[in-house]
């Protein structure tokens, strides 16, 4: 008998973080500031979270009172949670899974990239200001990167993008 994790498709990376650093923060959008550069977040834990548009880097989804939304952050190295990031926002859906594969490019645009994983899979990602290591993605191909995503509408969003091995 093996266990899940073992039988998991993914490949197999250090957990050094992904549970723990990275999370969804969902809620209903209960105000919008008059110049839409903020609004409040009714968040399913019960707090209300003030966030600044400026502050996410990438929104995919409308910012509507009344609109229930999924944030992907990834946590302060502080422990502070003011200082948390704000990576992606998303619509709101039934489940989210974030995951971490490691490969090597196979190519590199403009906003997106493709690798190759080491078990032979190829996936692709929209790279829309998502954190990177300053060296991760320098070439057009043949960069071996180990990236953690969120997917949502079929699309696999980075939330990290780190250099490989």
């Amino acid at each position: 008998t093996s266990s899940p994790e073992e039988s998991s498709s993914e490949t197999q990376v250090p957990e050094d973080t992904e549970s723990s650093k990275f999370y969804m923060l969902q809620g209903t959008i209960t105000k919008t500031e008059k110049n839409d550069s903020a609004f409040t977040l009714l968040a399913d834990d019960g707090k209300e979270y003030k966030i600044a548009l400026s502050d996410i880097h990438d929104v995919e989804t409308e910012i509507e009172k009344n609109t229930q939304i999924a944030i992907a952050c990834m946590k302060d190295p502080s422990g502070d949670p003011e200082k948390n990031t704000y990576i992606c926002a998303f619509p709101e859906q039934e489940e989210w899974t974030i995951s971490t594969d490691e490969g090597i490019t196979t190519s590199n645009a403009m906003s997106t990239f493709m690798i190759q994983t080491t078990d032979g899979r190829e996936i692709g990602f929209i790279k829309d200001n998502c954190p990177s290591d300053e060296d991760a993605l320098t070439s057009d191909s043949g960069d071996s990167v180990i990236v953690t995503y969120v997917t949502s509408d079929n699309a696999n969003f980075p939330l990290e993008i780190r250099k490989g091995k």
